[in-house]
């Protein structure tokens, strides 16, 4: 319960958080009233230091205002695109969830290359396995049976 003390009190004029067992006797005593807020605009302003900006602390980088994009991995090697704007952060990991996230046209292509890439590698993986299974097997002059003298 929040109450302001009454001049019969030491304490006149402050303005002070107390239990409401506490606060209900001191307004019955004559010595404090309640205050009451009608909106909680007015409570945050009521309040000390609320409303002023924090210093800045020495390395720590003040919020952007607006929206970042920015390209990154995660730690299994999947492309992400990460929509920053203050202290949220949305992962886009499908060019569905960037498209609803609202990236530009441009960062969705440069998006959709990123996200084809791994694809694009393994199907150049397997191309080259498929060649290399239909080439026949050639003895090896090193052959490690033909040291003993076993013919393959």
């Amino acid at each position: 319960m929040q109450i302001r003390f009454l001049p019969p009190s030491p304490k006149a004029g402050i303005t002070e958080h107390v239990r409401n067992d506490a606060g209900s006797a001191l307004i019955a005593a004559g010595f404090a009233e309640q205050v009451v807020y009608n909106t909680r605009q007015e409570f945050i302003q009521s309040l000390p230091g609320i409303g002023t900006p924090a210093p800045v602390q020495p390395g720590v980088e003040p919020p952007v205002a607006g929206i970042r994009w920015v390209f990154s991995q995660t730690l299994r090697g999947k492309n992400v695109l990460l929509r920053k704007c203050g202290s949220e952060t949305i992962f886009c990991s499908t060019l569905q969830n960037a498209a609803d996230a609202g990236a530009p046209k441009e960062l969705l292509e440069r998006f959709a290359e990123l996200l084809s890439a791994p694809e694009r590698e393994l199907q150049e993986i397997e191309r080259v396995r498929e060649e290399v299974a239909r080439q026949p097997a050639q003895p090896s002059a090193d052959n490690w049976l033909a040291r003993f003298g076993v013919r393959v």
